[in-house]
């Protein structure tokens, strides 16, 4: 904990980005002073010489069956960016309680469930415990060269068709739309799912290659316009759903490569929900991506999702009642580890 802030906080490296987590009660009750304190705190930690990413607060929650609060309170965050800054830091939130008492864990394994104010989704963090803290001694992850750091697997509820109505909200598996085929899913965040063999595009092309091709986002943004009508969302001209993303088979099984587009332009890195939702496209066996990659049997199905800028290990957790494909919750594995 660094304790020359008047209000201590911990910095916790999450894949690769830093945050610095705060408890919430160790701020003032009173509102007044609560904004007065913070806004001191978030300035000072800003001005340390390795400023984090985000600052984050935690705290216990009162809802029935959530152990943690959690949101972040800077950078200020816009509607559209605010899922993917709590997502590239969540699984912190659950380290930092565990690490300062806030929730204590004496099993080998613990599930902490936390809800992120900021966008009211819930979600579980799976820990492997050592001694009540993560187990930063993790075999695999200190196979991937990121040092000591413990693997959190973190689990969603509820993103199934949260925003169109359904998983696949056009009704179909494939729609065609300016004569490219293209699934249209909403596992997170929706998404229109296309090839990018179809666009005849190689894995050479740069972004500002492609982002100057000014006939291929045109046609980029009328599949996009189009889809957004078939997925119930109107007309989505001014808005940055559906997210356009071109997919081709990855480097091993159960992997994919992916290129994040939105408003048709080309993102160099895949936010998380956008990754969940092309997962679970590629679930479906007559989705225009099931034929590109090999997928693991079971209820627990894991896929990879490569993007130009890094990877995120996805994890889709089926329904064991249901037949067919019926997703409890859907998440991604986080590396962490305090600084």
């Amino acid at each position: 904990m660094n304790g020359q802030n008047p209000y201590p906080y911990q910095v916790i490296r999450c894949d690769e980005t830093d945050a610095a987590f705060l408890k919430r009660a160790d701020l003032p009750a009173d509102p007044q002073q609560f904004s007065t304190a913070l806004a001191e705190t978030v300035s000072n930690i800003r001005d340390t010489t390795d400023t984090p990413h985000s600052i984050v607060l935690v705290s216990l929650s009162e809802e029935e069956g959530v152990d943690l609060d959690y949101e972040v309170i800077y950078p200020t965050l816009t509607t559209e960016g605010a899922a993917e800054a709590c997502l590239s830091v969540l699984a912190g939130a659950g380290t930092f309680a565990l690490e300062t008492g806030l929730v204590k864990k004496v099993s080998q394994e613990a599930e902490i469930c936390v809800r992120i104010i900021n966008t009211n989704h819930k979600c579980d963090l799976l820990f492997a415990l050592k001694d009540g803290r993560p187990d930063y001694e993790d075999e695999e992850t200190a196979s991937t060269g990121q040092g000591a750091a413990a693997a959190v697997f973190c689990l969603l509820h509820g993103l199934s068709g949260a925003i169109c109505g359904g998983i696949i909200p056009s009704g179909h598996m494939q729609d065609e739309f300016e004569s490219i085929q293209a699934t249209c899913v909403d596992n997170g965040v929706p998404v229109v799912c296309l090839r990018a063999d179809d666009f005849c595009l190689n894995e050479q092309k740069t972004a500002q290659q492609l982002n100057q091709n000014k006939e291929f986002c045109q046609q980029l943004e009328a599949i996009r316009i189009k889809a957004g009508m078939a997925m119930g969302l109107a007309d989505v001209t001014d808005k940055s759903v559906p997210h356009v993303c071109l997919v081709s088979n990855g480097p091993e099984e159960a992997s994919l490569r992916v290129r994040s587009f939105i408003r048709s332009v080309w993102q160099p890195s895949t936010d998380h929900l956008a990754a969940l939702s092309v997962s679970a496209a590629a679930l479906y066996t007559k989705s225009v991506l099931h034929h590109l990659t090999s997928l693991p049997e079971g209820l627990a199905r894991q896929i990879q999702i490569i993007s130009e800028s890094g990877q995120i290990n996805v994890l889709l957790e089926l329904n064991p009642k249901r037949p067919g494909i019926d997703i409890m919750r859907a998440g991604f594995i986080q590396t962490v580890r305090p600084v």
